[in-house]
C-alpha cells in the first residue's frame, strides 16, 4: 500500500504509513485475541446487518472446517434455512471452479480454493469475484 497503490490513489497523507501488523493494534485488542464470536455475528445477523464471511481452503490459522463449525453455532432464525442451501460453485476464467458461495438474507459464506490465509494475495482472481458478486448481491 505504501508504493504503486499509494501513488496510483493519489490520496493517502504522506505521513500515513501501512505495514502488515501494528503492534499497538494488536495490543489492544489483545483481550479479544483467541476468543469465540459467534454470539456477537448473531447480533449483527438479528440487526440486519450483512454478514459475509470468506475462506480460503488451505488456509492453516483460520480453516475452513473451523470457520464452518462456529457458523454452525449461530442461533439466528435464517440459519436453518442456510444451513439447508447448497454451495453454489462460481469460476474465474483461469479457473473454472474457484471456489463455492452460500447466502441466505444477509449471511453469505465463500470458500476460495487454491487460497490460504491471504485469499486476495494467493488467488486474486477469484478474490475480485468474491469482491464483485458481493457489490452485486448488497447493492439494492
Amino acid at each position: 500500500m505504501d508504493t504503486t497503490i499509494r501513488d496510483k490513489l493519489g490520496i493517502i497523507p504522506d505521513h500515513v504509513k501501512f505495514g502488515a501488523q501494528s503492534a499497538a493494534v494488536f495490543s489492544r485488542q489483545s483481550e479479544d485475541f483467541m476468543k469465540p464470536i459467534w454470539s456477537t455475528v448473531d447480533e449483527l445477523l438479528i440487526n440486519g446487518t450483512n454478514v459475509i464471511v470468506y475462506n480460503g481452503n488451505q488456509d492453516l490459522i483460520c480453516d475452513s472446517i473451523g470457520t464452518e463449525m462456529w457458523m454452525d453455532r449461530l442461533t439466528w432464525t435464517g440459519m436453518k434455512s442456510f444451513k439447508t442451501m447448497k454451495k453454489v460453485k462460481f469460476g474465474t476464467k483461469s479457473f473454472p471452479l474457484a471456489g463455492f458461495m452460500k447466502r441466505y438474507s444477509n449471511l453469505s459464506f465463500y470458500l476460495i480454493l487454491r487460497g490460504g490465509h491471504m485469499v486476495p494475495h494467493d488467488t486474486p482472481e477469484a478474490a475480485l469475484k468474491v469482491v464483485q458478486q458481493i457489490l452485486i448481491d448488497y447493492s439494492s
